[in-house]
């Protein structure tokens, strides 16, 4: 919703009042850009992009795969292994950033190992380029934008493809040093060098650590606190991880892992890279924020399925020489099914929410005032329209009240029980979740 209301400020008000409402507006930028060319609404706007970034991800995924494994026996695997995993599908109806980051990382990726493999200038500008990219959507290519030239350099042992490989990265960095010496805001590059402060990073961690120990091991704080919150965070970064490659895919990767081994010409090393950097810098976020969203740990599963692929390659072969086609027909069901699986989740997870601001723009008068606890209620409702409506929970002045209720929320139980608040319409999701619009009564 943040993004999409800075798409309609930049419509609005220009460049400058969307940094205002967002610090790295560039993704609500494209959301704005794509609403004047096709005349959709913000939202379908956002969907339309993704769409895009899919087929960008896509095909950057199918390619890179085929340059990290030349004696790929089937062309098709990574692009079926990619459409059918379900932890991507189940972002598919989002509006999120990381479409666009996920898209154009892995495009500077395929272009970075056709640098290192051809020597082409070309490829070398065009990783650049996509990496460029990337950052916008997302900080967290600033990583790979500054590792991958030194691994260039370490591996050719030569500065001319060091130089290929990190010149036209002097433009971006000049604009954040501008941005840095001249005083402006410069939107959240001051957020990268934050963690480049490691001294105040880990002072601020080692308090955290100190406060949750003294909680959860008493008589033994002062000497493990530190270690106590570090494996915690890792320990639950690893199990989402895990979990969000679904059990299809962790079958895949246990009977490969026991069954074949990585052969020299599939570029493994690259790969175990790849997924090292992901996830020091997830993990790194992690012990800052000690929040973690599951879309978080997509970037290291993607590189986990390269893994993937490469097994059921051999899976596959293995059951085709089998020769029994009711065999293959069933592994294709299986992958379907997985496909059917993610995209139905994704659809009625939030769904309950835009229906229930659809039902108020229909049902509810324009001059009601409306007060609401939810941004995203707020949002499908028509609050970004709307003098009326208010996202701050208050009672005073308003006629109607469209709360977001969890399932075991009883906060409002007392203003029910006390005939302040007249139930009108609810809508429950499928998490147990509630979008529900009282009718408020004043004493």
């Amino acid at each position: 919703v943040l993004y999409l209301q800075t798409a309609h400020v930049f419509n609005e008000a220009g460049f400058d009042a969307s940094f205002n409402q967002y610090r790295w507006p560039f993704y609500s930028i494209a959301i704005a850009f794509c609403h004047s060319v096709t005349t959709l609404t913000l939202e379908h706007s956002a969907h339309l992009l993704h769409v895009i970034f899919l087929l960008v991800l896509v095909d950057a995924f199918v390619r890179l795969y085929w340059e990290l494994n030349p004696k790929v026996k089937y062309l098709w695997m990574p692009a079926v292994i990619i459409l059918a995993y379900t932890g991507l599908n189940d972002y598919r109806p989002m509006v999120i950033r990381d479409w666009g980051y996920w898209a154009f990382l892995f495009q500077a990726l395929l272009y970075y190992v056709k640098a290192d493999k051809h020597e082409k200038l070309g490829a070398y500008v065009l990783w650049q380029v996509f990496i460029i990219l990337a950052f916008l959507f997302r900080m967290e290519a600033v990583v790979f934008m500054l590792v991958l030239p030194f691994l260039c350099l370490m591996k050719k042992r030569s500065i001319v493809p060091f130089f290929y490989s990190g010149f036209v990265l002097l433009l971006p960095f000049s604009i954040m040093l501008f941005l840095i010496m001249s005083g402006a805001q410069g939107g959240r590059v001051f957020e990268i060098l934050s963690y480049i402060d490691i001294v105040s990073f880990w002072d601020g961690f080692i308090k955290y650590a100190y406060n949750v120990a003294k909680h959860a091991l008493e008589h033994h704080a002062e000497s493990h606190a530190v270690l106590f919150a570090i494996s915690g965070l890792l320990g639950v970064l690893i199990v989402k991880t895990v979990g969000k490659l679904g059990i299809l895919y962790i079958g895949i990767a246990l009977i490969g892992q026991v069954r074949y081994k990585v052969l020299k010409n599939f570029q493994c090393s690259f790969i175990n890279v790849m997924i090292g950097l992901s996830f020091i810098i997830v993990f790194v976020f992690f012990l800052r924020s000690k929040v973690i969203a599951g879309r978080y740990t997509i970037q290291i599963t993607l590189f986990l399925l390269l893994y993937i692929t490469y097994y059921s390659e051999f899976i596959f072969d293995k059951i085709k020489s089998l020769e029994k086609p009711w065999l293959v027909g069933l592994i294709g069901c299986v992958f379907f099914i997985n496909l059917m699986i993610g995209i139905q989740h994704s659809n009625s997870n939030k769904g309950y929410i835009k229906t229930m601001g659809e039902w108020i723009k229909h049902n509810i008068a324009y001059s009601d005032r409306v007060t609401t606890n939810d941004t995203r209620l707020y949002y499908y409702s028509g609050g970004v329209l709307k003098n009326n409506m208010v996202e701050n929970f208050s009672l005073k002045n308003n006629d109607y009240a469209l709360l977001k209720i969890k399932e075991d929320d009883r906060r409002y139980d007392t203003l029910i029980n006390k005939g302040k608040l007249e139930l009108i319409h609810s809508i429950v999701g499928q998490s147990g979740d509630s979008a529900v619009l009282f009718k408020i009564k004043n004493p």
